[in-house]
């Protein structure tokens, strides 16, 4: 097999690069310690719900849902929702806990 060694370095340079630069990453206390900073109380199994709605939020995100459309979409399921803890939820998911 023939190749171009300038080819080669170039690759194994953009590998390392790659390598390198790590990824995000979702990280639950920051979104957890966001929401409470925001003034959100979570606590006990309410933790694991949380966490669990914000994956579902993220979920959104990757498909492009915009924060303001994933604020409506679960106040659509549940409109006795607080809007305010909806939209500190899903700012929170948005900003802390998704990658």
């Amino acid at each position: 097999m023939n190749v171009n060694r300038p080819v080669l370095a170039a690759t194994a340079a953009a590998t390392v690069l790659l390598l390198s630069t790590g990824t995000a990453r979702a990280d639950q206390d920051s979104y957890l310690a966001q929401i409470r900073a925001d003034g959100v109380t979570v606590e006990g199994q309410d933790i694991a719900d949380t966490v669990s709605t914000g994956y579902m939020i993220c979920g959104w995100k990757a498909e492009g849902t915009s924060e303001q459309d994933a604020v409506s979409r679960i106040l659509s399921m549940d409109p006795s929702n607080n809007p305010q803890r909806i939209q500190l939820l899903v700012h929170g998911a948005y900003s802390q806990l998704c990658p």
